[in-house]
């Protein structure tokens, strides 16, 4: 695995498919743990969601918790028997990527279709949640012409403040993904996912990006970042320990707003 640094800080991480993550496919490891990065999972789904014996996946958790990628989960009874979740640096293997290096003018279209999913998105009002502030960062804030991946934090907030509008729009989303055109792999997914779609709609199958949860960037010290959306003032204050970025190469991404949005 490869971590990148910015400001003596890891905010990215690379995997190839031809690696062993406690003695198991890179790949395979990280689907798994994407599956519950917000939630607990138990031996019984270790078992199921990587084809392994009981005492197979006794060993797999164990030695995922001796890297550091899980962690024993104090739910103080409510379930029977152990339960696991994913620490800090199981998280960044969550976010991790396989995808191969990209130039930088494949990157900044790759951005510049994204920004117009934003705009799309939040001028159509097509979820249950706004695309509140799009922050970059990583790679693409450097000189580089090739570059890793498109590292993105983003804050999504309900399109509405009326609990009970917001609540009937999120059953409708939450009812829309029992339809046959996509599987989700777990229950938390299920019940996530009017909010998971948003990533989905954003990341348009691309391998390239990688979407981070706002708070992760305000927790690391020393990161540039660049606001593509946002108010500035009250991002700063969520980035307290980044350093924003007056990179002259993004301006030209954020405030191509296209046709459809003006």
């Amino acid at each position: 695995m490869t971590e990148f640094r910015n400001g003596g800080n890891i905010f990215a991480m690379k995997i190839t498919s031809d690696q062993l993550i406690a003695d198991y496919p890179a790949l395979q490891v990280r689907n798994f743990i994407r599956r519950y990065r917000f939630t607990y999972f138990q031996p019984s789904e270790a078992e199921e969601g990587l084809n392994l014996r009981s005492t197979e996946a006794e060993r797999f958790i164990h030695n995922m918790i001796d890297i550091g990628y899980l962690s024993v989960a104090n739910l103080h009874g409510a379930v029977d028997g152990p339960a696991y979740e994913v620490t800090r640096q199981g998280q960044k293997l969550a976010s991790a990527s396989a995808a191969r290096p990209i130039t930088r003018k494949t990157a900044e279209r790759l951005l510049q279709e994204f920004m117009n999913r934003v705009w799309q998105a939040n001028d159509k009002k097509m979820f249950a949640y706004k695309i509140e502030s799009v922050v970059l960062f990583g790679s693409m804030l450097s000189d580089k012409e090739r570059l890793g991946d498109i590292d993105i934090a983003l804050e999504l907030q309900p399109v509405t403040t009326n609990q009970e509008e917001f609540q009937k729009l999120y059953q409708a989303r939450y009812r829309f993904s029992y339809g046959p055109r996509r599987k989700l792999s777990s229950d938390f997914e299920k019940a996530a996912w009017p909010m998971l779609e948003v990533h989905f709609f954003l990341k348009n199958y691309s391998r390239s990006f990688s979407l981070h949860a706002l708070e992760d960037l305000g927790a690391l010290e020393g990161v540039h970042y660049h606001i593509l959306l946002g108010e500035r003032s009250r991002l700063k204050k969520l980035i307290p320990f980044g350093i924003e970025s007056n990179f002259r190469r993004m301006k030209l991404i954020e405030h191509e707003k296209p046709e459809f949005a003006q």
